[in-house]
């Protein structure tokens, strides 16, 4: 199950290697000092905290809950690198950068810039960088709500834009806002915050404390009002529902887990029950999807199908692929490159490669997008994206 053993056959990067070593740690079969060293940091490092092994593993490991707590206690001891914080700090990043653009891209369109900011980061210098946009989806919605148009709470939703579809593809969440309100839906979008998961990725744990915390207090009004909350992007969305809970020990972070949905399930629950009327034609034959880790480890992608099946004359297949290897920031750190396009050639990239271009190649997460364009030159769609392509009401 684990996409760095299936890489490497390598005991020590199995889920298995990996829980024996911390368990040898911890029960005093190994020196105190060994639970937070270097040498348990060489064992910890190659998990791309997919959580495959939580759903797959007979025990229900949750490694990447691991790992988490691992960094925490080790960089406590070693201190905590530059590239870390910065990466856990993608939110602010990003805003800065929007803010700066188009001049902040000008190292990433410049090969010999980007190979010397990758450097200076600790990225590997064949890695491309997404491109931030100044023409954020919260600019577009500022201006997108100030028009008059029907009101009617009872159909409201609560529409999250993560870092991602806010400050680098506006236009997924462009589409998502056309698609409900498509549907009959009064889409309500909250300030874009992060949810927290690039700190809980790099193991910032009072940062990451502080910005879970506010998330569910920006939330909770929304859940008391009865109102629906989608996202868009698998691993912000799923980290409110699988790692809030155990991390924040709170009533409202539970209550906050059992509410929010991927934007498929909602609209695959509310076909299944009647409630959703979309205007839509045959946009292609085929699609070819890859599911994003997280959803098929917490949620699984039956409300993905689901969905894009509500496009006439869509034959959808996913591909059998794990873990394509991006993995948040793993795939982009110098180290992890090598062994990122590896996974990714395992199974993923040559699927792609063998799919028609007349075929629909669908990926719901940020990272497996950018690692598919990277590994095979394919432009990928959200689905939330082919279900707006598909409407015809011409807009």
């Amino acid at each position: 199950m684990c996409p760095s053993y299936m890489a490497t056959l390598d005991e020590m990067h199995s889920t298995r290697g990996r829980a024996n070593a911390l368990h040898a740690a911890m029960s005093g079969r190994l020196p105190e000092e060994a639970l937070f060293s270097d040498e348990m940091h060489v064992v910890m490092d190659l998990c791309l905290s997919c959580k495959a092994c939580k759903f797959e593993c007979p025990s229900h490991v949750d490694m990447a809950k691991h790992k988490y707590e691992f960094l925490v206690g080790y960089y406590k001891r070693h201190g905590v690198p530059l590239r870390s914080r910065l990466l856990g700090h993608l939110h602010t990043l990003s805003a800065v950068g929007s803010f700066f653009a188009p001049v902040s891209n000008i190292p990433a369109r410049i090969t010999p810039l980007r190979r010397t900011l990758n450097y200076f980061l600790g990225l590997h210098p064949d890695r491309s960088l997404p491109l931030f946009r100044r023409d954020t989806f919260w600019s577009w919605w500022q201006r997108h709500a100030s028009q008059p148009r029907p009101q009617d709470e009872r159909r409201s939703i609560v529409l999250l834009a993560d870092t991602f579809s806010n400050f680098y593809e506006p236009e997924i969440a462009i589409a998502a806002t056309r698609v409900l309100e498509a549907g009959g839906y009064q889409v309500i979008v909250p300030k874009p915050v992060c949810c927290g998961r690039p700190l809980l990725s790099e193991g910032l744990h009072e940062e990451a404390l502080a910005r879970t915390r506010d998330t569910v207090a920006q939330l909770m009004p929304y859940i008391e009002l009865g109102y629906p909350i989608v996202g868009l992007e698998p691993s912000c969305l799923l980290t409110m529902r699988d790692d809030y809970p155990p991390l924040l020990q709170s009533q409202d972070a539970r209550t906050l887990s059992t509410k929010v949905l991927l934007i498929e399930e909602f609209l695959a629950q509310e076909a299944t029950a009647g409630r959703l009327s979309l205007p839509l034609a045959p946009l292609a034959q085929r699609a070819l999807l890859h599911g994003h880790c997280h959803q098929k480890s917490i949620a699984t992608t039956a409300g993905t199908h689901a969905t894009l099946k509500l496009i006439p004359d869509l034959e959808v297949t996913e591909v059998d692929s794990g873990c394509c290897g991006m993995a948040g920031s793993f795939g982009y750190e110098a180290e992890h490159y090598d062994l990122s396009m590896t996974i990714a050639d395992r199974v993923l990239l040559p699927a792609v490669r063998a799919a028609s271009e007349d075929t629909l190649l669908v990926a719901n997460g940020a990272s497996c997008r950018h690692q598919i364009m990277d590994g095979a030159s394919r432009q990928v769609r959200h689905t939330i994206q082919v279900l707006a392509d598909a409407l015809t009401d011409g807009k």
